[in-house]
């Protein structure tokens, strides 16, 4: 904060400007930019499960319609689904398990859209989220819609220390529906090891 003293004819614009760019040097200084905190994860719903992968870096909650069925290095999930039906699954990896990790330069949107090539790829939405895993890039995209192999893709490159984690949940477009309180609610219990 700039103190003001006033001295008869001490007073003129080009003070005034020097002083208010002070002013505004100094607040900017003790402030930083404004830096959304990492949330802190919710309690586990009833019923839901935690898997823990392998090797100890990552664990998740999952819905009891959700099983984990591979846990060695990621976690590999399925909805249990009718015989014959195609359900939803789920890809969580830990920085560890990601290969290739982006590079130091690497725009995280291309790098995402990268682990998802399709040959009848839709537009891909991103949006950033704040996990409390950390800072993510979300990807949204509906593949060949309006077919009978038309799929539906979640996925998030997580920013951590230790790298970029990975966590992607497709399936059936019609599947989605029932289950879009649950698909919201996962990555907010994906927990990877500092």
């Amino acid at each position: 904060m700039v103190a003001w003293v006033h001295r008869p004819g001490a007073f003129t614009v080009a003070g005034a400007v020097v002083a208010l760019a002070l002013s505004l040097a100094v607040a900017g200084c003790s402030s930083g930019p404004p830096v959304s905190p990492t949330p802190t994860p919710p309690g586990v719903p009833v019923g839901w499960v935690v898997s823990t992968s392998s090797s100890n870096d990552l664990r998740v909650a999952l819905p009891p319609w959700l099983v984990a069925f591979d846990t060695t290095g990621a976690i590999f999930a399925n909805e249990v689904a009718a015989p014959g039906a195609m359900g939803l699954e789920l890809l969580a990896e830990g920085p560890r398990s990601v290969e290739p990790q982006p590079s130091a330069r690497e725009d995280l949107r291309a790098w995402l859209a990268g682990r998802l090539v399709d040959p009848g790829a839709g537009l891909p939405v991103f949006r950033d989220d704040i996990l409390p895993a950390g800072p993510a890039v979300r990807l949204d995209r509906i593949d060949r819609p309006g077919t009978a192999t038309a799929r539906r893709h979640r996925a998030w490159a997580i920013q951590t220390p230790a790298g970029v984690a990975f966590l992607w949940i497709d399936g059936p477009p019609g599947a989605w529906d029932a289950h879009e309180a649950d698909l919201a609610r996962i990555p907010m219990f994906l927990e990877l090891a500092r």
